[in-house]
């Protein structure tokens, strides 16, 4: 790596291993020159940075590598790597531990369950017309539908020792993992998602370009009504300012960047990537137009030996980043005491509770002294 960098005027990272062995080789004089910045080109075909530097001539070759786009006047050498434009998000937040109540079970399940008791009620009732309607059966008053729904839907639910026992350890267990380990917040995984929970999109004017025009109706809708373009601002400081807000990266750039640059306090990431990205590209070096057939050779050769994709993977395993970066894990939730507030959820539901059960014994006895059947 220091040979690298020597060769290559002080530039790492794997355009600057490559920038290296290709001037070692080739013995090419390596100087920079023209605007210090990557460049890209308008929409009205204004080249800037190292991009106009090719397309004038002032530079022969440019080792930064970009997104294989129509581009006049420029060659392009020999892919290196892919890239993707994804979203960039703030981290989800930490659930507290009042919240666990809301997902002692999923939803579904829920309905799953309510829905069979209430159709055991429904097959009671009907059995018990059945039944009435035989020869020599003796009929007692028969009740209505919906108290044989009621009576199955809470004799289910706390009256048979099979369910209770179930019910009792599913929610033991949910209760013992929300005060041990510390979960997010479900995050944000789809263009879709960021349209419908109303994120807006910070983005520099070059960003912009790689993602037009829309592939779908999501992305032209977030281009048009949720895009803002700045030279001023990265993104990450809107990022961390907005409640709804996302920036534009390549994902491989915005992956190494993360861990040297963007992390709180406790060194877990302030951002996390959207995983449905907006384009995909082959990634490759330029030149100007017709010329270094030698050196897109031995770009092949580089490609074909394996190095761009084992720099990645060998980054990634050493820096330990793997995908955290896109799903957040979980961790052992700090020991701390619980408090009054912590349980707020629980005694609400235990109120809730109470007063509907002196509600209904309320309507039940002015119901008897009316002389009024309500079930």
């Amino acid at each position: 790596m220091v040979t690298n960098l020597e060769y290559s005027g002080g530039y790492c990272g794997l355009d600057g291993i490559i920038l290296g062995e290709a001037v070692k080789l080739f013995g090419f004089n390596m100087s920079v020159v023209g605007e210090q910045s990557f460049g890209y080109m308008d929409a009205a075909g204004t080249p800037s940075g190292s991009l106009k530097d090719v397309v004038e001539g002032v530079a022969d070759v440019s080792f930064a590598s970009r997104f294989q786009l129509p581009f006049r006047n420029v060659d392009f050498l020999f892919f290196v790597w892919t890239d993707c434009i994804c979203a960039i998000v703030k981290r989800p937040k930490e659930r507290p531990v009042w919240y666990f109540p809301y997902e002692a079970f999923k939803l579904r399940v829920w309905f799953v369950i309510l829905g069979t008791l209430t159709c055991a009620g429904v097959f009671s009732w009907v059995k018990s017309i059945v039944v009435s309607k035989r020869p020599g059966m003796k009929v007692c008053e028969r009740s209505s539908l919906l108290y044989y729904i009621l009576d199955a839907v809470t004799t289910g639910l706390f009256g048979f020792i099979l369910i209770k026992r179930v019910t009792c350890i599913l929610m033991k267990g949910h209760v013992n993992f929300v005060f041990t380990t510390l979960t997010h917040f479900d995050p944000v995984d789809s263009q879709l998602e960021l349209y419908q929970q109303g994120y807006t999109i910070y983005t520099s004017p070059g960003v912009k370009t790689l993602i037009e025009p829309p592939v779908n109706e999501v992305q032209d809708q977030l281009l048009k009504n949720r895009l803002i373009t700045s030279n001023e601002d990265d993104g990450f400081q809107s990022v961390l300012r907005y409640r709804k807000a996302a920036t534009l990266r390549r994902k491989s750039d915005f992956v190494l960047e993360s861990r040297m640059s963007y992390l709180d306090e406790d060194s877990e990431f302030l951002f996390r990537v959207v995983e449905e990205s907006f384009r995909c590209q082959y990634l490759s070096y330029i030149s100007t137009d017709g010329k270094y057939e030698h050196l897109r050779l031995f770009m092949a050769r580089m490609v074909e030996a394996g190095l761009p994709s084992m720099y990645y993977k060998w980054t990634y395993n050493s820096l330990g980043l793997g995908d955290a970066v896109s799903s957040p894990s979980t961790k052992p939730r700090p020991v701390a005491k619980v408090e009054l507030t912590d349980l707020r959820i629980v005694f609400g539901l235990l109120f809730a509770g109470q007063a509907l059960a002196v509600g209904a014994f309320v309507l039940e006895v002015y119901c008897h002294n009316r002389g009024v059947k309500w079930l």
